[in-house]
């Protein structure tokens, strides 16, 4: 699977006294490899903090826990662990999701249909706006 995207997200950690918070971190999606490093420049060096193959265990995402009411949280599910994690916007939050969503090994995604059901058009469904009459000069 070719796909790229990286950028800052936070991850819920739990310290050895048993408190969470969230760190910052530079996450580096590459093909089916996610990483994450302490910053950019870390990247390229051999660095990463945790590495993770995604189509080996199929991740996928889904919203945050139901009480925290924060669009930007998602969680990602990969080989039966959960990872919190936290964009600065939901557009990033939804970006990321839709990136990292993996099927996995042997499932493939519906190919689409190339023929619309019978009795249909593909314009089906398709709103088109009234013309407006030209206004009198």
């Amino acid at each position: 699977m070719n796909r790229s995207l990286d950028g800052w997200l936070s991850k819920l950690a739990t310290t050895r006294s048993g408190t969470s918070m969230w760190q910052r971190r530079w996450f580096v999606l590459s093909g089916d490899r996610l990483q994450y490093f302490n910053s950019p420049g870390d990247v390229g060096g051999g660095d990463a903090k945790w590495t993770l193959e995604l189509s080996a265990l199929g991740a996928s995402t889904s919203d945050g826990p139901a009480d925290q009411a924060d669009a930007a949280r998602f969680e990602l599910l990969a080989g039966g662990q959960a990872y919190s994690l936290r964009a600065d916007s939901e557009v990033e939050a939804e970006m990321w999701r839709a990136a990292l969503d993996t099927p996995t090994a042997g499932s493939a995604l519906p190919a689409p249909s190339a023929e619309p059901p019978a009795g249909m058009s593909l314009f089906d469904g398709l709103a088109v706006p009234a013309a407006t009459p030209a206004a009198a000069v």
